[in-house]
């Protein structure tokens, strides 16, 4: 990434296939991009095996890459008053520690025209760009030592620490439909605000051999480690609403996930506990054990002890002890006790979704030790 955005400005623009962007005979692309007033211009050549584009695109096709030599004939504006180009390198590994990123190299030469690099082996990352002001770029601070995520975490959805209105949340990442914080009332909440199936662009991947787009559902995931807490014992509560919306109907409703496996585009084949919540006939639930709510996944039913309102918020808690659903329960009110938490539950993402491309809400989202105070049985 940084070897083309250290080395463009917004409203450059790409230059076409076959004209400044190419497929490398031996593997590998050449992409260019040119300035608006076409003074400048950054050309990105890469040559990853496949073997390491797989691990960000998991279902990219077969092809071989190998040691070539490279000739670029800059044309037109491109070669006008250009006697050298900055040029950038780096060489990835399936081992950090022998990787070199971004590292400047001497100018390269253009003599007529012509600019020619020799002996370029299979994963190497290559800018050759006329811009002055592109850098290897440095944090502002340290980098923090990685640690696991805080067993005690708390979001009320303010936006705070540089968020605004509109902006996603920290930790939540949606992984489908739109999560964003808004306005509501009174309240600031957490909004899903997608209302179609998203274009398919996973390839060949469950999106599409399973379900995708009709019964994909929109969801937002952070990091979430169960079997971390002192005798597999914990609680998660989070405040739940449909909102009014178009799409927003009887069979329309929320769910609270834990120990979810899947994200990205394997999401739809996500195992874990799935706690339903939908807003027909006022008000059925269910835990399902995949993302997938048929009845085949089913593991418990329930009716609900209260009407479950367009635009009225209700207080969903989760609680686990000695590796149990010692409870499930809205506005504290029991709803569904004693399910066993399997071993095979190793997932550590917990997700806050929609049953379809509908308005949902969430707010205060509160994670840490078990907590059965106040809860009541039906």
């Amino acid at each position: 990434m940084a070897h083309t955005t250290q080395f463009t400005e917004v409203g450059w623009r790409y230059l076409p296939a076959g004209s400044g962007s190419y497929k490398l005979k031996f593997g590998g692309t050449i992409v260019s991009y040119i300035s608006p007033n076409k003074t400048d211009f950054t050309i990105v050549i890469e040559t990853m095996s496949h073997k390491i584009s797989e691990c960000v695109r998991p279902h990219t096709p077969a092809y071989n890459t190998s040691t070539q030599n490279i000739t670029l004939r800059l044309n037109g504006v491109l070669s006008s008053s250009v006697n050298s180009l900055r040029y950038w390198h780096s060489k990835i590994s399936p081992n950090d520690k022998d990787c070199r990123m971004m590292i400047k190299q001497p100018d390269i030469a253009v003599r007529s025209g012509l600019v020619s690099l020799f002996n370029i082996p299979e994963n190497t990352l290559i800018t050759l760009t006329t811009s002055k002001t592109g850098q290897k770029g440095t944090p502002k601070s340290k980098i923090p030592d990685g640690k696991l995520f805080p067993l005690t975490y708390k979001d009320d959805f303010e936006p705070k620490n540089g968020l605004r209105f509109g902006n996603e949340p920290t930790y939540l990442t949606p992984q489908t439909g739109t999560f964003q914080l808004s306005k509501f009332q009174n309240r600031t909440v957490l909004v899903q605000t997608m209302y179609a199936p998203p274009v398919e662009f996973c390839g060949d991947t469950p999106y599409k051999k399973v379900h995708f787009p009709s019964k994909v559902a929109p969801v937002a995931v952070m990091p979430f480690n169960p079997w971390a807490y002192p005798g597999h014992s914990y609680s998660v509560s989070v405040d739940i609403a449909l909102a009014s919306h178009p799409n927003t109907t009887m069979n329309s409703g929320v769910f609270l996930a834990l120990y979810m496996n899947q994200g990205g585009c394997h999401v739809p084949l996500s195992k874990g506990l799935f706690f339903v919540f939908n807003n027909t006939n006022g008000g059925l639930g269910g835990v399902y054990n995949r993302f997938n709510f048929t009845p085949e996944n089913l593991i418990t039913g329930f009716e609900f002890p209260l009407i479950f309102k367009v635009n009225q918020f209700i207080k969903i808690t989760v609680g686990v002890k000695n590796s149990q659903i010692d409870h499930v329960s809205m506005n504290n009110v029991a709803v569904v006790e004693g399910i066993e938490i399997l071993k095979s539950y190793t997932g550590g993402l917990l997700g806050l979704g929609c049953t379809g491309f509908h308005k949902c809400m969430y707010d205060n989202l509160d994670i840490g030790p078990y907590y059965n105070k106040d809860i009541k049985n039906t």
